[in-house]
């Protein structure tokens, strides 16, 4: 699998930098664990991700990317409901209907923008809202920080050319800031 610019060779080195980039989701993770959050569901969750991509990074497979794309989805859906069961008030029972709604919304932008930014547009549209309708600083950081790793992803392949590593690493790295 060579879906990135910097993939050198197949194998455990194959991607040196991106596979480095995923310590910033066990650092994050850690962080949040230090902060004593009354749930460790999330930063557990940012851990996972963190290895799920760190193994496709080091060894492209399909299981490893299917690994890690379930890992992003996983955790994704998380906050989206912790969101809204926590920042929107609602009841847990309900709050569960965040998931269809957003899958549902994920495919129609999707599928309206033929899969723009891999996928995760919908995601970044996703935290946006939630950061206007909760009028949340953090959450509009977040936002912002996922804009750039985004920008960054999409910006691989097209400077490819001039930067032979690639800028997938440093999306990777500033993704679980957001």
């Amino acid at each position: 699998m060579d879906g990135y610019c910097e993939r050198l060779a197949p194998g455990l080195l194959g991607e040196p930098l991106n596979a480095l980039s995923n310590a910033a989701f066990l650092v994050a993770a850690a962080l949040l664990i230090a902060r004593r959050p009354r749930s460790l569901l999330l930063p557990v969750l940012l851990a996972v991700v963190g290895l799920c991509s760190l193994a496709f990074h080091t060894f492209a497979t399909t299981a490893t990317a299917a690994l890690d794309t379930l890992s992003i989805l996983a955790s994704v859906l998380t906050a989206i409901v912790l969101l809204t069961r926590h920042g929107l008030q609602v009841r847990r029972s309900h709050a569960w209907l965040a998931v269809p709604a957003f899958v549902a919304f994920a495919l129609l932008v999707t599928l309206l923008l033929r899969g723009a930014l891999g996928g995760y547009l919908p995601a970044l549209l996703t935290l946006a809202a939630f950061a206007i309708a909760l009028r949340d600083r953090l959450l509009a950081i977040a936002a912002t920080v996922f804009t750039v790793s985004l920008t960054l992803r999409t910006l691989d392949t097209p400077l490819c050319a001039a930067i032979p590593t690639g800028t997938t690493g440093c999306g990777t790295a500033s993704t679980p800031w957001s």
